[in-house]
């Protein structure tokens, strides 16, 4: 973003550009899934019960509904 703001003048300098050498790394790889239907609908009751923030429920559902990523869900707006 920061360099989108450099290239058309918006910014002089990215305040950003050092962080890459202190975050750690991305895990890479494949990640866990439930594929049988018994243990997704036991994690899909757990969530339902747990006390999360308000938002968690219904977007655990989507997740469920649509398999897109969790990212893809945080970004539809």
């Amino acid at each position: 973003m920061f360099i989108y703001g450099i290239a058309q003048g918006v910014v002089e300098k990215d305040p950003a550009a050092k962080l890459g050498a202190v975050l750690k790394p991305l895990r890479k790889g494949r990640q866990p899934a439930i594929t049988d239907l018994v243990p997704l609908r036991r994690m899909i009751a757990t969530a339902e019960e747990d006390y999360a923030r308000p938002a968690t429920r219904p977007a655990l559902g989507l997740l469920a509904l649509s398999a897109v990523r969790p990212s893809e869900l945080r970004s539809a707006a």
